[in-house]
C-alpha cells in the first residue's frame, strides 16, 4: 500500500516533479505515432 500510494500518488513540495511523469507518459505515444507516420 506504501508503494502503490507514494507511486500513484507522489505529491512532492516541487510541483516540477510531479509534472515530469506526466510529461513522461505523454511524450512515448506522441513520439511512437511521429515515428509511425514517418515510416508510412
Amino acid at each position: 500500500m506504501r508503494l502503490y500510494r507514494e507511486f500513484h500518488a507522489p505529491i512532492p513540495a516541487s510541483p516540477r516533479e510531479r509534472e515530469k511523469p506526466l510529461d513522461k507518459v505523454k511524450e512515448p505515444p506522441r513520439a511512437s505515432r511521429s515515428l509511425e507516420r514517418e515510416e508510412r
